[in-house]
């Protein structure tokens, strides 16, 4: 009977990994895989000078650290880091059903949730890019489960384990800082009773002024202590000063930020909330359980602040309030599946959801650029120059000519899609193809001169978007290569090769449409 469990166990975890692993690189690579996957090759091949190069952008290195072995396994970057992405999701789907475990004995509890993180869409699209988002969600369910287990059981490799598990989220993503208030309400789903007699403020106490709770709060501190080992580097101050990039401050907020809060992320948020999460949020109307209440409580208390002080917020940061919602879920629904008046209703539910998880799969693997996604997640992923549309064409042209003659390629931009999602392909490849691939900064109104000499020896081409290329009409120097189109009118990626002309032949040029 175990060994029948254990099968049974493996099949379903060998099916979700299946569904995360068909189709993985169709979706072309987006600004932020491209950065994180060049840091790992650069910290891979000079530790000692790039090993901490993440916390100049106001990024914590572990993300990078853990791509370093992928990206110098296998030859395709991008297939690397999905890959990671792919064993964190497989991960965070064994920690789950543990602590769904936790919280029910019932088989039936342990199903929904892993339907629900099979075929949610949220959970599919995100744990399938090479961004520090999954990672992050991961280390969240170890905490809640570690903390839980410590609480209710006591036992020391508990509480190490739940301090471990915060010190790592810190060292992926400064968002982690915002888990303090949620792993501070675990007392809460783990106590049993509350003595009704007592006042608020004793009730507190109760759960609160306990040695449990104060030897979990020794290992948070342990787990702040983790982080700022990072201190070692020179660039940590960084990490804070970046984030004031993406952050308002309450200076900000009082000046009339607020404005942009209430009428832009808080509708951002509902929308999502309904595209990404209904699945979640179907079940979730009644909170029938104490601790499923607490759960609601925590997935509020983690998105209120990244609302109101977020400046740059996209659906990818929400991952981590997937976890809270999951459970919150599986709370829920298998109330419903209990009640023979409720058990048709959920049937329903649950085919309809599998359906059209098994339609966002079926689209994402055949046609990526149909999926349904919110706006702001279509424009980042699919039809601004966040989106690498091209790039692997450009790729596969260069490495084509690369094997005649070297090649000089400038792109749009200093970081981020261009050039860095065309220079992974090449980084670990000199010897193979002498290609040298570099930024140029944008929008391109001028070919800088260096470029048309350097055309005198070898092949030099300029990759850029369209709506940031500004020379109109094209000299006689500038060819058009190929155009490479991505979907629902978003700029084309452009494809020249710039031509050598000796500077006498240089005086009459004129560069026109230049202004922004």
């Amino acid at each position: 009977m175990a060994s029948r469990k254990w099968l049974v166990s493996l099949l379903a975890v060998a099916f979700f990994a299946a569904t995360r692993l068909v189709g993985l690189t169709r979706l072309p690579i987006f600004a932020d895989e491209a950065i994180y996957l060049r840091w790992a090759l650069l910290a891979g091949s000079e530790p000692a000078k790039y090993l901490f190069l993440p916390m100049l952008d106001g990024k914590p290195p572990l993300h990078t650290w853990l791509l370093i072995p992928w990206v110098y396994v296998f030859n395709d970057p991008l297939l690397a880091g999905r890959l990671l992405s792919v064993v964190v999701a497989v991960a965070t789907l064994v920690v789950m059903d543990r602590l769904i475990q936790f919280f029910s004995s019932r088989f039936s509890d342990r199903v929904i949730g892993y339907l629900l993180m099979t075929f949610a869409p949220f959970w599919y699209f995100h744990q399938r890019l090479a961004l520090a988002e999954p990672l992050l969600a991961l280390w969240l369910a170890m905490a809640i489960l570690y903390g839980c287990l410590f609480l209710r059981y006591k036992r020391w490799y508990y509480v190490l384990l739940f301090g471990f598990s915060f010190g790592l989220s810190l060292a992926t993503k400064p968002n982690a800082f915002f888990f303090i208030p949620v792993l501070a309400l675990l007392p809460w789903l783990t106590i049993r009773t509350v003595s009704q007699k007592l006042n608020l403020i004793e009730r507190w106490k109760s759960v609160y002024v306990t040695p449990q709770v104060l030897t979990m709060a020794l290992a948070g501190i342990g787990g702040l202590t983790f982080f700022w080992l990072l201190s070692i580097s020179p660039l940590f101050p960084q990490l804070f000063r970046r984030s004031l990039d993406y952050t308002f401050s309450l200076g900000e907020l009082a000046q009339g930020e607020w404005r942009y809060v209430i009428f832009q992320s808080v509708p951002r948020i509902l929308k999502w909330a309904v595209l990404y999460f209904t699945p979640f949020l179907v079940g979730t109307w009644l909170f029938p359980k104490r601790w499923g209440k607490a759960v609601a409580l925590m997935a509020f208390i983690y998105v209120l602040p990244l609302v109101i002080i977020g400046r740059v917020l996209y659906s990818r940061h929400l991952l981590p309030v997937a976890v809270l919602l999951t459970l919150l879920s599986v709370a829920n629904l298998g109330e419903w599946w209990l009640k023979k008046s409720g058990r048709m209703v959920f049937i329903g539910l649950i085919a309809l959801f599998i359906g059209w998880g098994v339609v966002f799969m079926v689209v994402a693997v055949a046609n990526p650029d149909r999926l349904f996604i919110p706006r702001e997640d279509w424009s980042h992923y699919l039809t601004e120059w966040s989106s690498g549309h091209g790039i692997a064409s450009v790729r596969d042209f260069v490495r084509e000519r690369s094997q005649y003659t070297p090649v000089t390629v400038a792109t749009e931009g200093m970081f981020g899609t261009l050039p860095d999602g065309l220079w992974i392909y090449f980084a670990r490849m000199a010897t193979t193809y002498p290609v040298t691939i570099f930024g140029i900064g944008q929008p391109v109104g001028e070919i800088p001169d260096y470029l048309i000499q350097t055309a005198a020896n070898q092949e030099v081409y300029l990759v850029v978007n369209s709506n940031r290329f500004y020379i109109q009409p094209l000299p006689s120097h500038i060819k058009l290569v190929a155009r490479y189109v991505r979907p629902h009118g978003g700029p084309e990626l452009m494809l020249f090769r710039i031509l050598f002309t000796p500077v006498s032949d240089q005086s009459d040029w004129s560069v026109r449409g230049f202004g922004l």
